[in-house]
């Protein structure tokens, strides 16, 4: 087998703000350095889930039998489980992850799981087929070697099309086990878009992050904050002050872009008195903000059933079973915003 060059592995990954090097591995950004550089600023101890690889993807065509991956994973969340799932024509085919013995009906969220380096060797069939990587949202990655059968051939596969999705721990993909299965990569695979994933978890509405000039175009932009507002901001005024300025900043950079804000989801403790006011406060101030700036809203608590097996945690997190409702019920909820503009 042979290793791709690290050019040609440049060439078949999306969702990366840019690529870096670092002790002979080529390491993935999400951020821009402008975002990230923004972060240090204002949150240092977010620098960990800046540098986690939500969303990044290889994809390409090859008529390779064999695909060989080795990587190195650090913290990146408070997270430690992880997988980098392998697909095939969209199919699953494996993962490198340390998931062995986790059972997803549990709350497994706060498990102690080994972190280092992982090494594998997949079977990806006969002839030409689609290949995907994707790469963990929970930790930092770092890729030593994507290597292919000798003489294989390697096309690109990145689509051309886009989705910024900005958020919290819920669109970054807590508690999703596989990749493959968080809400935005559903929602990414079935309109056939090239994902950037900008959540964060636990942030709040930040209108400073959309003044960012972002590395690429974008055709979807989904917004997804609110619930941690709720938790920890003790005016409703200022966030929806925040709201109207973050649009109006994504609508000033983006003019033809579909733009959609996703309320929270449901939570357990959504009935708690907080000092923002009740938690159905944040969608009705969202409601307000994207009516002025042309913005299509959906209704969060519609999307995941208010049931606490498809809750990895079994409060506010989703677990693959959970982030399946989520995307299917997003993908029909943006059909007729999209129905004229883009599909």
């Amino acid at each position: 087998m042979k290793n791709l060059c690290a050019a040609k592995i440049r060439e078949i990954t999306c969702g990366a703000a840019w690529i870096g090097e670092a002790d002979g591995m080529l390491v993935f950004h999400r951020f821009t350095k402008e975002q990230e550089a923004f972060y240090a600023r204002r949150n240092p101890q977010y620098a960990g889930k800046v540098a986690s690889t939500a969303g990044v993807r290889c994809l390409f065509k090859t008529d390779s039998k064999r695909l060989r991956l080795r990587i190195r994973v650090q913290p990146g969340t408070s997270r430690r489980y992880f997988a980098m799932d392998v697909t095939v024509n969209g199919e699953y085919v494996g993962s490198l992850s340390n998931l062995d013995g986790v059972d997803p009906q549990t709350d497994y969220t706060a498990g102690d799981f080994p972190l280092g380096d992982f090494e594998g060797e997949f079977a990806l069939g006969d002839g030409e087929k689609e290949v995907a990587i994707l790469f963990p949202w929970s930790v930092e990655t770092r890729l030593s070697a994507l290597a292919l059968d000798d003489g294989a051939t390697v096309t690109p596969a990145v689509p051309q099309r886009t989705l910024l999705a900005f958020g919290d721990s819920v669109t970054q993909g807590y508690d999703v086990l596989h990749p493959r299965n968080t809400y935005v990569e559903r929602v990414a695979a079935a309109l056939h878009l090239t994902a950037y994933n900008k959540a964060i978890g636990g942030e709040i509405m930040v209108p400073g992050l959309a003044g960012i000039n972002e590395a690429v175009a974008a055709d979807i932009i989904t917004v997804a904050y609110g619930t941690n507002d709720w938790c920890t901001r003790d005016s409703a005024d200022a966030f929806e002050a925040d709201a109207e300025l973050f649009f109006a900043q994504l609508r000033r950079r983006y003019s033809d872009a579909t733009i959609v804000c996703i309320t929270p989801i449901f939570r357990t403790d959504g009935d708690t008195q907080k000092p923002f006011g009740p938690f159905e406060t944040a969608a009705a101030r969202l409601q307000i903000a994207a009516d002025e700036y042309s913005v299509y809203l959906v209704d969060g608590m519609t999307l995941v059933p208010h049931d606490t097996r498809f809750y990895a945690d079994k409060q506010l997190h989703p677990n693959d079973d959970g982030a399946a409702h989520y995307a299917a019920a997003l993908l029909q909820a943006i059909e007729q915003p999209l129905k004229f503009t883009f599909l």
